[in-house]
């Protein structure tokens, strides 16, 4: 995996929507969808965590 380090022996988090903008994410839509609606926030509220084995987990609430 890309993300693997060895010296990476915790997680990381990333929670500074500054530096998450910055990162490279596919796009999501739903070809089928009749309906969406995209609410907006005042703050974003995002993380991102970095596993030592480069493990990724990306949550946007």
């Amino acid at each position: 995996m890309r993300l693997n380090h060895v010296n990476l022996t915790e997680p990381l988090d990333l929670n500074d929507p500054n530096l998450v903008k910055a990162l490279w994410k596919p796009e999501v839509y739903f070809p089928n969808a009749k309906h969406a609606e995209f609410q907006f926030v005042t703050v974003p509220n995002v993380l991102v965590r970095i596993n030592p084995m480069g493990e990724i987990l990306y949550m946007l609430r």
